[in-house]
């Protein structure tokens, strides 16, 4: 087995106050040292000696540091103030154990090809659990090097299969209040290069807000972006979307009732009368027409003349097509001369009009009035209505789709053909016009085409979601550090690290970079409660005017180490760099002439897309 040597994290340096403090001292003892008598020789990373085996926080923050090996748990000490931090290495000793695990497991598979498919699994899941203890890919390599089909093949193959379903989830919780409708608010921190900037390319903020509104439409969500210039967030944030209920998302409807009325509400006079459905109002002759035990019918009383009715305006429909129907009441034992007229679409002088005729034999036609000119379209056939007979109501049945034209009366039907100039003549009112005794109307109903605006209805009952963008172009990690309790000023649940570019310019070694990364994690978790990490790599880099092969080299092995350190860490991993690499050429044609950004667009979006990805394979709402 392999020897494992320490690693201690960076920890923020306190007074009794819980201010930070800076240039504090500290010393460190084993754990078993109660009366933290022997303070441990101590290293850095690098194996360099701090020098009488004193930590110094010259910005507030205690470095990294190693203690002789075999010690997993210290006490650091500084002023009164006493701190148990545990070696961060000890999960890579858990994970090539179980990877050894997985090597036994393989091999019963072999021994027992009953038990083979149960004992593949149980080398998955060792192998899984290799990886759910945060070992690093180096640390797994440097233990499983062996003969090809022992440990080294039948442990990674056990890691690639069991990826998908044994992983770390750091974002279950964040997911679970997003996935199940929790009520409690949900804050995201980022903290990021140009890269992720909004300013720049906008694809941190564009991942999150595509899967705001596909993953989560109900829950409200905003974005604060941080501004390089004002060096301070604007007053509002940008709101993507407000969560509230839509209770109908609008649209276009066919043969929608827009106008009815059944004739059993408000009895009396028809004229004046709201219709029961929409927002027509019957009009024509007062004290013409009755409205009683479901029906509008003449009105004994009225002895004004003329051919008397009742019209309901403004029956509006989205555009000229109409289905009017209900039952007339047609007496052919009556008088002569009677005009009896069912009024489609009236508009001015222009209408539809079905005409019924006669005494006591009736004929029925159906007309187009256009301007005051009136055109018979058809006549029904003789006896539609049958001759001598007493008052009785007769169902009909108006249509127009287009310019194509249907009526029914009695069961006969008329078909005809309007021109489009006829269609843009007619209007919005319906109703009748007729001078006999026995006259009447009912079931009145007119359908048509509508257009539905949406409906919004109740605010979200769920807390905000809140991404707080502190990404800023040309940054390291320090620049957040720097202006932590002003970029993240509540409690995030996780925090996303997009840095990198900007250390490949110097000497910065991968190292250096994570020492960068936990002094900004320990200051943001001094101020609020640890959370979930999620780290992502960033595009390749390549040769350009600024960029020579010693940076690339750099870029590249830092890139490695925040792979490998995100699993160590037991933290979320977005793996950019690698979707850059697997195009055809690299990610260079998705890369800008400068070598280091990637292409507004084609790069980008490539980039937001991973991020998507991969947030959205943590929640466990059905795709």
């Amino acid at each position: 087995m392999a020897e494992f040597v320490g690693a201690f994290p960076s920890t923020v340096a306190m007074d009794e106050n819980n201010n930070i403090v800076r240039e504090a001292e500290a010393y460190v003892y084993d754990v078993n040292d109660t009366n933290l008598a022997s303070p441990l020789p101590i290293t850095d990373l690098q194996g360099v000696p701090f020098t009488g085996g004193k930590l110094v926080a010259s910005n507030g923050i205690f470095p990294q540091f190693r203690a002789p090996a075999g010690v997993l748990e210290v006490y650091l000490k500084s002023g009164d103030r006493v701190t148990q931090l545990t070696d961060i290495s000890v999960p890579a000793k858990a994970a090539v154990d179980a990877a050894g695990e997985a090597e036994q497991a393989a091999q019963e598979a072999a021994s027992a090809r009953a038990g083979a498919e149960f004992a593949r699994g149980e080398a998955v899941d060792a192998a899984a659990r290799a990886e759910a203890v945060g070992a690093t890919s180096d640390e797994i390599n440097a233990n499983l090097i062996g003969t090809k089909g022992t440990k080294t093949e039948v442990a990674l193959s056990a890691f690639s299969a069991g990826l998908a379903t044994a992983r770390i989830d750091p974002l279950n919780a964040v997911m679970a209040t997003l996935d199940m409708r929790d009520l409690a608010p949900v804050v995201i921190a980022s903290a990021g290069d140009s890269t992720t900037s909004p300013f720049s390319t906008g694809a941190f903020s564009n991942a999150w807000k595509d899967l705001a509104e596909n993953l989560w439409p109900e829950r409200p969500f905003r974005i604060f972006s941080w501004g390089k210039e004002s060096n301070a967030y604007p007053a509002s944030p940008t709101v993507w979307q407000d969560g509230a209920t839509i209770s109908d998302p609008g649209g276009v409807d066919a043969d929608i009732i827009v106008a009815a009325d059944s004739f059993t509400e408000h009895p009396g006079d028809l004229v004046g009368r709201p219709g029961e459905v929409g927002s027509g109002v019957w009009a024509g002759t007062s004290g013409s027409f009755i409205v009683a035990d479901g029906a509008c019918v003449f009105n004994p009383a009225y002895t004004g003349g003329g051919i008397p009715g009742g019209m309901l305006t403004a029956v509006s429909r989205a555009d000229k097509d109409f289905h009017y129907e209900g039952d007339w009441r047609i007496s052919s034992l009556d008088t002569s001369g009677l005009q009896r007229r069912i009024r489609a679409a009236a508009l001015g002088t222009s209408e539809i009009r079905v005409q019924a005729t006669g005494g006591t034999t009736v004929a029925v036609t159906v007309s187009k009035i256009i301007s005051g000119t009136t055109t018979v379209l058809g006549t029904f056939p003789a006896g539609t209505i049958p001759n001598n007979t007493a008052a009785a109501w007769y169902a009909f049945d108006i249509q127009l789709v287009g310019t194509a034209l249907t009526a029914t009366l009695n069961g006969a039907t008329i078909s005809a053909t309007l021109t489009s100039g006829d269609v843009a003549a007619l209007g919005s009112t319906f109703g009748f016009a007729d001078n006999s005794a026995n006259a009447g109307i009912r079931r009145f109903e007119v359908r048509g085409t509508v257009t539905r605006p949406p409906v919004v209805g109740a605010q979200s009952p769920l807390g905000w979601a809140t991404v707080y963008n502190a990404a800023v172009a040309g940054s390291t990690i320090a620049y957040q550090q720097a202006r932590v309790t002003a970029m993240y000023p509540e409690q995030p649940d996780a925090v996303f690290i997009h840095h990198g570019h900007n250390y490949a310019s110097g000497t910065t070694t991968p190292a250096q970079f994570f020492a960068a990364v936990d002094g900004f994690l320990a200051v943001l978790f001094a101020v609020h409660a640890p959370v979930p990490v999620v780290i992502s790599s960033q595009n390749p880099e390549f040769l350009a005017t600024d960029v020579d092969a010693a940076r690339i080299s750099r870029h590249l092995a830092i890139q490695r180490a925040i792979r490998e350190g995100a699993l160590a860490r037991g933290w979320g991993y977005i793996p950019v760099f690698e979707a850059f690499a697997a195009t055809d050429d690299g990610g260079k044609g998705l890369v800008q002439p400068d070598g280091i950004h990637p292409v507004i667009g084609s790069g980008t979006s490539l980039q937001a897309g991973v991020v998507k990805s991969w947030v959205a394979r943590q929640s466990m709402r059905p795709s």
